[in-house]
């Protein structure tokens, strides 16, 4: 697997919990979450998170926090 194929599929990740994904770059990501656990393990956690808070109504503003949190956790990486 190669590292840029893995740094450009997790800038993808919202985009495929969210059902936001571009056509043309379906058959890249569906094959590198076939080869990658870690992306994998992360679009599962990050729908698990997203679900939840669905579920439950969130504050908006909870929702911008959390936003911003991740964001800066994907910047870390």
């Amino acid at each position: 697997m190669s590292r840029y194929r893995h740094y450009r599929t997790t800038r993808q990740l919202d985009a495929i919990v969210d059902g936001e994904l571009q056509a043309r770059f379906e058959g890249l990501v569906t094959r590198h979450l076939s080869e990658c656990p870690e992306c994998t393990r992360e679009v599962a956690v990050r729908r698990a998170i997203k679900d939840t808070l669905s579920r439950y109504g969130a504050d908006p503003e909870v929702l911008a926090r959390i936003e911003r949190y991740s964001g800066e956790l994907r910047n870390r990486a």
